[in-house]
């Protein structure tokens, strides 16, 4: 889950505890690589991306989850 969403500049991201994101890629409605963000803390800061929609790709374990984000 992330929260908010729509976000501004920073996003939270829920997953179940026996998880690891390993990685978080921004793409475009294309499926074009944008950007990859930095999941070490708990908030995301986004606010470097442009107003729109996007897909946040998530590598965790061994599996890939997209899931929709709008930015303001």
């Amino acid at each position: 889950m992330i929260y908010p969403n729509p976000a501004k500049d920073k996003i939270s991201i829920l997953i179940n505890n026996r998880q690891v994101i390993k990685s978080i890629s921004v793409l475009n409605l294309y499926g074009q690589h944008i950007t990859n963000l930095n999941n070490s803390n708990d908030k995301i800061d986004i606010s470097k991306l442009e107003s729109g929609i996007y897909i946040l790709e998530f590598v965790i374990d061994r599996n890939k989850l997209r899931k929709k984000l709008i930015k303001k």
